[in-house]
C-alpha cells in the first residue's frame, strides 16, 4: 500500500533549500511579459523616485541691441517626480499533505531517480506552482488593478498601469491641452458610420512630432487591432489577406512615422478601446521579494498536523516613468479586465 511521503518537515526542508531560487523565480517568470511590453523591472524597497527634467523652450535670442536686458533671469527647467511605490501582497494557502502520495519515479527530466533517498519529486513542484500562481495573478492584473487595503482579490493588491494613467489624467498631467491625450471615440467594426482604420490613423497623425520620429511601442487590445485590420481589408478590396504587419506599415506610411509601430498586445489588456503609444522602456514594474527573511514559508498552524499553510509575502507596483508628449500618448477610451485568465480554475467565494 502507498505511504504518504510528503510531510511538513520535508516541505520545510525543501523550501529552505530552494529559498534563493524561489526568490528569483518571480523575476524569471515575469521576463516574457516584461519583454513583450519593453518594461523595466526594478527592485524597490518601499519607494523609487525618478526625477524628470522639463526644459523650458525658446530661451535663445539674438545678440544685438540688448536694451539693458542682459541680466534678466529665466527659468531653465523644472523638475517633475515620477514615483514608483510597491504594495504588500500575500498568498495564504491551506492544504492537506495527504493529497500528495508517493510514487516510484524511475526517470525525471531525463535523469535516473534514486528512490532509496525517498526524496519526493513533488516537493519542489508544489513550491514552484504556488510561486507561479502568485506571479500570474500579478501579470493578469498588471494593467487594471486598483489597490484596496480591505480587498481580497489580486485585482485589489496594487495599482496597475491603467490606474496610474487615470491618476495622471485626473491631475491633468495627461490632457488634450498637453498633447498626450488624444480623443478618438470608440473603435467599432467597419461599417456605415464606422471607420476604425481612419480613427486609428487620425490618432497616429495627432502624435507629437518627436514621438513620431522615434521607435515606439503601440499598446492596444486585440479587438482594436482586429477592427482596424478589417477596415484596411475593406478599404483595399483587391487585398485577399491583410496581416498585422501590413497594418503597422500602413500607419507608418500614412501617418509619416519614422518607424513602424511595435505592436504590444496581450490578453491581460482586456477588451475595450484604450490605446497607448510610448517610447520603449516607459513602463516600469517594481518588485521586492526579499521583504522578509523567507520569501515563502511552510507552516503548520492548525490542530490537524496534516494541514499545512504556504505563505508568500512580496511587494509589487507599477509606474509610467514619463508622460511627456514627446515620449507618451494615449486616447480617451477605457478597457475592461479579463480576470478569468488567472489560473486553470477558480473557486467561488
Amino acid at each position: 500500500m502507498s505511504t504518504k511521503t510528503i510531510n511538513l518537515t520535508g516541505l520545510q526542508k525543501a523550501n529552505e533549500y530552494y529559498q534563493p531560487t524561489l526568490q528569483q523565480l518571480p523575476a524569471f517568470l515575469l521576463e516574457p511579459f516584461l519583454k513583450l511590453f519593453n518594461m523595466n523591472l526594478i527592485t524597490v524597497n518601499n519607494k523609487d523616485i525618478k526625477k524628470l527634467l522639463r526644459r523650458r523652450g525658446a530661451l535663445m535670442q539674438p545678440y544685438g541691441t540688448l536694451g539693458g536686458e542682459t541680466a534678466a533671469q529665466k527659468e531653465a527647467f523644472k523638475i517633475v517626480e515620477s514615483v514608483l511605490t510597491v504594495d504588500k501582497a500575500f498568498v495564504a494557502l491551506k492544504d492537506y499533505i495527504g493529497n500528495y502520495t508517493d510514487k516510484e519515479v524511475l526517470v525525471a527530466a531525463g535523469n535516473k531517480v534514486d528512490n532509496q533517498s525517498k526524496k519526493h519529486p513533488m516537493e519542489r513542484l508544489i513550491l514552484e506552482q504556488v510561486v507561479k500562481t502568485f506571479v500570474e495573478d500579478y501579470v493578469v492584473c498588471s494593467f487594471h488593478a486598483e489597490r484596496n487595503d480591505d480587498g481580497t482579490t489580486p485585482a485589489e493588491a496594487f495599482d496597475g498601469f491603467y490606474t496610474k494613467l487615470a491618476a495622471l489624467i485626473s491631475a491633468e498631467e495627461v490632457s488634450t491641452t498637453n498633447g498626450n491625450l488624444i480623443e478618438t471615440g470608440a473603435f467599432a467594426a467597419p461599417g456605415e458610420g464606422s471607420d476604425p482604420l481612419g480613427t486609428l490613423l487620425t490618432y497616429f497623425r495627432a502624435l507629437n512630432p518627436f514621438l513620431k520620429s522615434i521607435p515606439m511601442d503601440f499598446i492596444a487590445p486585440s479587438n482594436v487591432i482586429q477592427h482596424a485590420r478589417d477596415g484596411l481589408l475593406s478599404t483595399y478590396a483587391n487585398l485577399k489577406v491583410v496581416t498585422t504587419a501590413d497594418l503597422m506599415q500602413y500607419l507608418k506610411d500614412n501617418a509619416d512615422l519614422s518607424y513602424a509601430p511595435n505592436l504590444c498586445t496581450h490578453p491581460v489588456l482586456g477588451t475595450g478601446q484604450r490605446i497607448i503609444t510610448c517610447k520603449p522602456g516607459t513602463l516600469s514594474v517594481g518588485m521586492n521579494t526579499k521583504t522578509d527573511v523567507d520569501f515563502m514559508q511552510v507552516r503548520a498552524p492548525y490542530e490537524d498536523p496534516n494541514m499545512i499553510q504556504f505563505w508568500i509575502q512580496a511587494e509589487f507596483g507599477s509606474r509610467i516613468d514619463d508622460w511627456d508628449p514627446k515620449v507618451f500618448a494615449c486616447n480617451d477610451q477605457a478597457s475592461v479586465a479579463n480576470l478569468a485568465l488567472m489560473g486553470d480554475y477558480t473557486v467561488a467565494s
